[in-house]
């Protein structure tokens, strides 16, 4: 079995993990579907992989026609992280409304049964698992929260019931798509995760971006329309104020474009040893446990 196989199977086994004993149905029925809003979804390397084998890209084609830098300070971050006045963070992530969002429905949902993205599979049935799995105060709060704050552009976050057994797989899910994304911007910026402080760029833009250094507790249309505008800006002055970032994240890429077999080993270890690293692990234990060195040897 050829390199390229053995990753296509795996992404195909990493794929059949996301509906697993799924009841949600909205989507097909939903009158304003949240692919068609300007929101943020998080990418990682293995999305990227596996978006370029649905669509055969390479990845950096996938990256450079379908994603961008994500730049985001929403209530989530700042809730979790102390962050400076101007202060953002960064990842990957595809360019809203959602581009594979054609004619009311996702064009890559079972695409060559590896297509969309980790985080689509999640959301929003991840925000409703302390309705069925045991959660102290603090979490069940951040869970409300998040709810709340998606509820005006995704009203499908609301009134959702989970299977105990649904639960736990969303857990595992959340897991490796923790892992994935850490590792994507350890590759990818050298650390995890990564914050810039972005005052020049707020300073000059004169107050126009008031809204979305102080996030609203709910998101709206008009607030989403604002930071697809104002990540489109914030890209543009990253990559030139950071230029290491930009080129970085290019080498990366180029990487992924020629380095398959390595990746198909390591995307094998996300999915078989998921449960061995906690959110708490730190780059260097990440690094060391999937030999990350390797790829530069």
């Amino acid at each position: 079995m050829s390199d390229n196989d053995d990753l296509k199977k795996l992404l195909s086994r990493r794929y059949s993990y996301f509906s697993k004993r799924s009841e949600f149905e909205k989507c097909s029925s939903c009158k304003n579907p949240c692919c068609n809003q300007p929101m943020s979804v998080d990418v990682s390397f293995v999305d990227i992989i596996s978006l370029g084998k649905s669509l055969n890209k390479k990845p950096s084609e996938v990256f450079n026609d379908y994603c961008r830098l994500g730049i985001r300070r929403d209530p989530d971050i700042l809730k979790q992280n102390t962050l400076g006045n101007y202060e953002v963070k960064i990842s990957l992530e595809l360019i809203g409304p959602c581009v594979f969002f054609d004619k009311g429905k996702c064009s890559i949902y079972n695409s060559g049964a590896i297509g969309r993205p980790a985080a689509c599979s999640v959301f929003p049935e991840i925000l409703s698992i302390h309705k069925s799995l045991p959660v102290n105060e603090k979490a069940q709060i951040d869970f409300e929260d998040a709810i709340k704050y998606y509820s005006k552009v995704a009203p499908c976050v609301l009134d959702n019931e989970l299977t105990i057994e649904r639960s736990v797989i969303l857990l595992k899910i959340n897991k490796f798509i923790y892992l994935e994304q850490a590792i994507t911007q350890i590759l990818a910026f050298g650390a995890h995760p990564v914050f810039l402080d972005l005052e020049p760029f707020f300073t000059n833009a004169n107050h126009k971006y008031d809204e979305f250094v102080n996030p609203a507790d709910v998101l709206s249309d008009e607030i989403a329309l604002l930071i697809k505008e104002f990540t489109k800006e914030a890209e543009y002055y990253v990559f030139n104020a950071y230029p290491q970032i930009k080129k970085s994240l290019s080498g990366f890429l180029n990487l992924l474009d020629d380095n398959e077999s390595f990746f198909t080993e390591l995307i094998g270890g996300i999915i078989h040893h998921s449960n061995i690293l906690d959110y708490s692990s730190s780059v260097d234990e990440i690094y060391d446990f999937f030999e990350l060195d390797k790829l530069y040897a």
